[in-house]
């Protein structure tokens, strides 16, 4: 994908409905051929994260 057709593809998405936004994200891991159980079992997993929301290290929630 070309850097130009790159931020096509962001400025369209920025400007899209944000039902249309949800649809396409919806969509999103079949259109990179990801497999379906990824994205749940990332999900399963962000719950064992938790101990690093905290305001310890909040000065690392932004690198």
């Amino acid at each position: 994908m070309t850097r130009f057709s790159l931020r096509r593809l962001e400025k369209d998405f920025a400007a899209a409905p944000s039902e249309k936004q949800r649809l396409f994200l919806m969509r999103l891991p079949q259109l990179l051929d990801l497999s379906p159980t990824g994205p749940a079992l990332l999900r399963t997993s962000e719950p064992s994260f938790e101990f690093w929301n905290n305001s310890d290290d909040a000065a690392y929630d932004t690198l």
